[in-house]
């Protein structure tokens, strides 16, 4: 399943729609897409730079 979850580097604003729908979304609905691109819940943060 594709989240469309993607870095967007070219300056649109289509990264964050996706963050204002993910938003309105209910818990068990975000734990789900964690947990299919993310399994063990590491921590990621490491990985989004400065």
């Amino acid at each position: 399943m594709d989240s469309g979850l993607r870095r967007n580097d070219t300056g649109g604003c289509g990264g964050i729609q996706r963050e204002k729908r993910i938003k309105d979304w209910q818990r068990a609905w975000k734990d789900r897409l964690i947990e299919e691109r993310n399994p063990t819940w590491r921590n990621l943060s490491h990985e989004l730079g400065p």
